[in-house]
């Protein structure tokens, strides 16, 4: 392989870490089974109304 072959393959893996760190990084607003808006109690854990999903209270720890 070439130089800029593998230049090529590093920009890959930087973009798929930079993603990977956003998905990981996203706070949930919704359920992922039926997308209805979570409710969040004082302790920070997000509910599904429906009562498909429960987050945990670091789930929205960083700001919502």
């Amino acid at each position: 392989m070439s130089e800029r072959d593998w230049g090529g393959l590093r920009g890959i893996i930087d973009e798929a870490r930079e993603l990977a760190r956003e998905e990981r990084d996203r706070i949930e607003e919704a359920c992922p089974l039926c997308g209805t808006p979570l409710d969040f109690n004082t302790r920070g854990e997000g509910n599904c109304p429906m009562g498909h999903y429960r987050t945990s209270a670091s789930a929205k720890a960083n700001g919502g």
